[in-house]
């Protein structure tokens, strides 16, 4: 699979939209990635495992695209949140967040998530200039 992945040389961009994910361990994925401020609009994420900082320090990943992510698991998986966003420190800063549960009307499915401890910690920027909603 490695081979079809675009080279990140010379500060190209790669997009990372739509992208379809099943029955994955996410752990780690973007760790320390600091001027990571990519758009992850419409992830598609079914069954997840783990979204264990998954984005942690990030500094300046905004959050574009996270409103339009889908979370479910109707294998009924228990997966864990624990510092997904942890001192992402621009996250939410002007933009708009969206991440409610499918309870209400949101489009990411809380019901399995057995640990969302530090998930925001050290997001200082988080609603600065824009609305975050997690109902």
């Amino acid at each position: 699979m490695t081979k079809d992945l675009p080279s990140i040389k010379n500060n190209n961009v790669v997009s990372l939209q739509n992208w379809n994910i099943k029955n994955a361990n996410t752990k780690h994925l973007f760790l320390s990635a600091v001027r990571f401020d990519g758009d992850v609009s419409n992830w598609t994420i079914t069954n997840p495992s783990s979204f264990y900082a998954l984005f942690s320090s990030c500094y300046n990943f905004k959050g574009t695209g996270l409103s339009s992510w889908i979370v479910s698991s109707p294998n009924q998986i228990q997966y864990s949140m624990y510092r997904m966003f942890f001192n992402c420190y621009e996250l939410g800063n002007g933009v708009d967040i969206n991440i409610s549960d499918v309870r209400e009307g949101g489009t990411i499915d809380y019901s399995w998530c057995e640990d969302s401890r530090g998930l925001f910690e050290k997001c200082a920027r988080l609603g600065m200039g824009a609305d975050f909603i997690m109902e």
